[in-house]
């Protein structure tokens, strides 16, 4: 019989074993939790994106909570960039994450994908047309008002009209709280592609709504990180998704398809997905300080013509960021093609 004073040191042995294996053995972190906010449709890097969150999210990386289209539900893209958003959600295996879409005034003339239509009747889905979701900025508020405080990553890489309207909004029957209190208690971090830096030169996402992008820059309450047009324009990705797949066999590979056949795109929205789940990893470096959106009318011009610029100013504490790369732009191209064109898991 082993006496107690003996079994006393074993168990203590194996507190401390048990301890040790613990620290080594990394325990899985909780999957960030993501809204996606896009101006689905006007070109391909978000279809690339929006790949990237499903393979992240078939690692257990992240949970996509919902999607909100930026392009406005009265036009061409808004109209069918929702059941081709849909189609590629249920080929992915999640055919029910929500999504929304913004409402309101279009300033982009001739907007025609060349793709969301083909996509939409090519593939199953369930959702006809973006008149037929809920508005963004309500989505938003369903939304956050159903998850833990500080757990929300929002990556928007398109326009901020549904950010505009949810910072405006006040208390309703979703939740007591305005759209500024629901962001400041619910959302952990805004990843944003829109700006150049430093530069400040004019940049699509932000110029085509210049008002309700001065208004969330200048409003919004948290930790911001932003990618601007430098950072995307130099990595190309996407061509193997039609090296690997015949565009019938895969969504996105008919977007890629339609859109530039078997060509590269620039990465503007893969990158900024790809921060907002992985964080600056060995992929980016931060500068911190504040940024600020403004717009120039010409002299007898309407303010929809007007064009904006984005303004940085270093501060080693400022609550904004912008991403540099850290890892080669080759590096980060092998990175976004090899998410983009993985097979689901969930099929």
């Amino acid at each position: 019989m082993i006496p107690d004073s003996c079994l006393k040191t074993i168990f203590n042995k194996a507190v401390v074993l048990i301890a040790l294996i613990f620290c080594i053995v990394q325990v899985p972190a909780q999957p960030v939790k993501i809204i996606f906010d896009t101006d689905f449709a006007l070109d391909v890097d978000d279809a690339g994106a929006l790949a990237i969150l499903h393979h992240l999210a078939d690692l257990g990386e992240c949970e996509i909570l919902g999607i909100v289209v930026s392009s406005s539900a009265d036009s061409y893209d808004g109209k069918w960039a929702v059941p081709c958003i849909d189609a590629i959600n249920e080929w992915y295996g999640r055919k029910n994450i929500p999504i929304g879409v913004f409402r309101g005034i279009n300033p982009i003339k001739n907007d025609s994908s060349k793709y969301i239509k083909q996509v939409q009747a090519a593939f199953p889905h369930q959702i006809k047309s973006g008149t037929d979701v809920m508005e963004g900025y309500k989505l938003y508020r369903k939304i956050l008002s159903q998850q833990p405080d500080s757990s929300v990553i929002i990556v928007s890489v398109g326009f901020l009209n549904n950010l505009e309207k949810l910072l405006q909004s006040g208390p309703d029957s979703i939740s007591k709280l305005t759209g500024k209190e629901l962001v400041s208690r619910k959302v952990r971090e805004w990843s944003c592609m829109g700006g150049s830096y430093p530069d400040g030169k004019e940049e699509f996402n932000l110029a085509t709504y210049p008002q309700a992008s001065a208004y969330v820059l200048k409003n919004w309450p948290g930790k911001a990180t932003f990618g601007g047009f430098e950072l995307g324009s130099k990595v190309w990705s996407g061509a193997i998704l039609n090296k690997l797949y015949r565009k019938e066999q895969n969504p996105v590979a008919m977007c890629f398809y339609c859109r530039d056949k078997y060509a590269n795109n620039q990465s503007w929205d893969e990158l900024q997905v790809l921060y907002a789940v992985r964080g600056l990893s060995s992929y980016f470096s931060a500068v911190h300080g504040w940024n600020t959106n403004y717009y120039i009318v010409p002299f007898g011009k309407s303010s929809a013509l007007g064009r904006s610029y984005t303004n940085w100013r270093i501060d080693p504490h400022g609550r904004h960021s912008y991403l540099v790369p850290k890892a080669s732009y080759a590096e980060l191209q092998e990175v976004l093609d090899q998410m983009m064109s993985a097979k689901p898991m969930r099929k």
